[in-house]
């Protein structure tokens, strides 16, 4: 493994250390509003995050470059952002009864 990857794959363990705290404080059903540290996790494919009081995306969602799929499926999420197209591996999102 390079230099590079180590750091990379260090930072992606610590972020979801962070998370996995974040969310263990909140109840599963109100994660809300989502954890900046979603950002950090570069290598997340899979992501379900229906049945949520999520009403947006943090600035650092963007960073998820490797997200393949997207579930968010009764959200508050009212709107897509604008960068969200930079996801360009996104095969597949899940949205129904947003709002």
């Amino acid at each position: 493994m390079t230099a590079d990857k180590q750091k990379e794959t260090e930072s992606a363990a610590e972020a979801l250390k962070a998370l996995i705290r974040e969310v263990n404080r909140a109840q599963p059903e109100s994660l809300n509003p989502l954890p900046e540290e979603f950002g950090e996790l570069r290598c997340l494919e899979k992501l379900w995050l229906n049945e949520n009081e999520i009403e947006e995306f943090p600035e650092s969602f963007r960073q998820l470059t490797n997200l393949k799929f997207l579930n968010i499926g009764k959200t508050k999420i009212t709107a897509l952002p604008d960068w969200f197209s930079e996801l360009q591996r996104l095969e597949e999102l899940f949205i129904w009864n947003t709002g």
